[in-house]
C-alpha cells in the first residue's frame, strides 16, 4: 500500500512538473529584451520590432502569465502583407496566441519572421484583434497592429572624467559619438575609447548593461539581435587622468625612493596611498595601495624606458620621472 502511494505521489509530481512546464513553455520563445509593445486602445501604433523578436506582447502589463479565463477563443491573428503584379495579397502565418482578459495578447509565430523577401523587400506584418476592447475611432483604431523588424539600431559613446564626471567627449577619446550613432544590425558598431589627452582609460557603463560584452576592453564590437528600437543606447567611458592631473605641491607628506629596481616610497601621515605608474603613452602599468608608513615594489619587470611615478593621497599629487635601463632589469 505504501509503495503504491509513493508511486501515486510521483506520478502526481512528474505530472505536476510538466504542467508547469508545458504552462511556461512559450515563455522560451521571448528571445529579446524590447519584446514588449505597450499599446492602449486610444494609441495607436505601427513601427518596427527589433530583428530578434518573435514574440509580441501587447497589452498593459510586462508580467504575461498563461490564463484559461480568457472567454474569446481566437483573439488575434498575424498576417504577412506582400505585392505580387502591383496586387498586395495577405498570407497568414501560423502561430500561438495567448489571451489574458481583453487587454492582454501574447502572438508567438510558430517559426521565425524574416525581415524581407526574396528580393530584399521589408516585409510588413499586421496583427488583427478580434477583441471590441482594442476597437476605437479613425486613428484610434488599434484593432490592427502593422509593424517590421528593425534593420538599424542607434548607440553613441561619451567620456568622463572618472573623479570629477566632467563630460570629456570633446577631447575625443571614445567613438562612435553622437552625431555617429546611427549603425546597421548587420555590421554592429565598434566601440573605441583611446588614450591621450592626458587620459586612460578605466572602464565602460552603459543605459543596457545587456548590451556591453566587456566593461573594461576599450577597444570591442559590439554586436545583438536585440537592439532596441524605441531608444538610442548610451556608453560611457570612463577615463582617468594622467601626468597632466598631476598638482604643483611644494611639501609632500612622503618621501620618494627610486633605487636600481626598487621603488620605496615612506609617508608621515596615515591617509592611504596609491601609486601609479605610467609608461610615456599615458598607459598606466602598474598601481599599488599603500596602506603602511613605509613600502617598497620592484619594478624589473618594465620595458627600458622613460616612466612617471604618480602618487596621491585624497589632497596631494606628485609627479616622480624615473627611468629604466637595461642594466636594471638584468
Amino acid at each position: 500500500m505504501k509503495r503504491t502511494v509513493r508511486t501515486l505521489l510521483l506520478t502526481m509530481a512528474i505530472a505536476s512538473v510538466g504542467i508547469q512546464e508545458a504552462l511556461c513553455q512559450w515563455e522560451d520563445f521571448v528571445t529579446c529584451h524590447e519584446a514588449f509593445i505597450d499599446l492602449r486602445p486610444v494609441d495607436s501604433w505601427n513601427g518596427y520590432i527589433p530583428r530578434c523578436m518573435d514574440t509580441l506582447r501587447i497589452g498593459y502589463t510586462r508580467a504575461m502569465q498563461r490564463s484559461s479565463s480568457s472567454t474569446d477563443t481566437i483573439c488575434a491573428k498575424l498576417f504577412r502583407l506582400r505585392r505580387v503584379n502591383g496586387l498586395q495579397l495577405i498570407d497568414e502565418v501560423p502561430i500561438t496566441v495567448r489571451c489574458v482578459g481583453p487587454s492582454q495578447l501574447t502572438v508567438i509565430p510558430t517559426a521565425t519572421l524574416p525581415i524581407a523577401d526574396e528580393n530584399g523587400v521589408m516585409i510588413t506584418y499586421v496583427i488583427e484583434m478580434y477583441c471590441n476592447y482594442w476597437h476605437g475611432d479613425g486613428e484610434y483604431d488599434t484593432t490592427r497592429v502593422f509593424f517590421a523588424k528593425a534593420t538599424g539600431f542607434k548607440a553613441y559613446a561619451r567620456a568622463v572624467d572618472s573623479e570629477t564626471g566632467k563630460d570629456i567627449t570633446d577631447l575625443g577619446l571614445v567613438a562612435p559619438i553622437y552625431e555617429n550613432k546611427d549603425h546597421s544590425l548587420h555590421d554592429g558598431m565598434m566601440l573605441t575609447g583611446f588614450t591621450g589627452q592626458g587620459y586612460t582609460f578605466e572602464r565602460w557603463t552603459t543605459t543596457d548593461a545587456d548590451l556591453l560584452p566587456d566593461p573594461f576592453a576599450s577597444r570591442q564590437f559590439v554586436d545583438s539581435l536585440c537592439w532596441p528600437v524605441g531608444r538610442t543606447v548610451e556608453y560611457i567611458g570612463h577615463f582617468r587622468k594622467t601626468s597632466t592631473s598631476v598638482d604643483a605641491v611644494t611639501e609632500s607628506p612622503w618621501t620618494f625612493h627610486h633605487h636600481a629596481s626598487t621603488i620605496r616610497i615612506r609617508s608621515n601621515v596615515h591617509t592611504p596611498i596609491t601609486a601609479s605608474i605610467y609608461d610615456v603613452h599615458g598607459r598606466r602599468v602598474h598601481e599599488s595601495a599603500v596602506r603602511e608608513a613605509e613600502t617598497s615594489f620592484t619594478v624589473e619587470n618594465l620595458m627600458s624606458g622613460l616612466y612617471a611615478v604618480v602618487i596621491r593621497d585624497g589632497q596631494h599629487t606628485t609627479l616622480h620621472p624615473i627611468i629604466i635601463t637595461e642594466e636594471i632589469q638584468r
